[in-house]
């Protein structure tokens, strides 16, 4: 495991979560970049969105009951 404040490849995140480049770099969110194609990912922030995958936020539905979806 990294320091929470390292900066890592797009190689490093591969090798550290066992996937592929391509899956890294359509699933895991870039912290950063330093050039257009030039990635980069802060530890804790690959640590954050597993975490997040983990428990995932629920989604709310914001229709009123009462309209039954239809606008006043």
């Amino acid at each position: 495991m990294y320091p929470p404040d390292t900066v890592l490849t797009v190689d490093e995140v591969a090798a550290w979560l066992k996937i592929s480049r391509r899956e890294v770099l359509r699933k895991i969110p870039c912290s950063f970049r330093l050039g257009h194609k030039t990635p980069r990912w802060l530890a804790r922030d690959v640590l954050a969105h597993l975490e997040q995958l983990k428990h995932p936020k629920p989604i709310l539905t914001l229709i009123n009951p009462k309209s039954k979806g239809r606008s006043q």
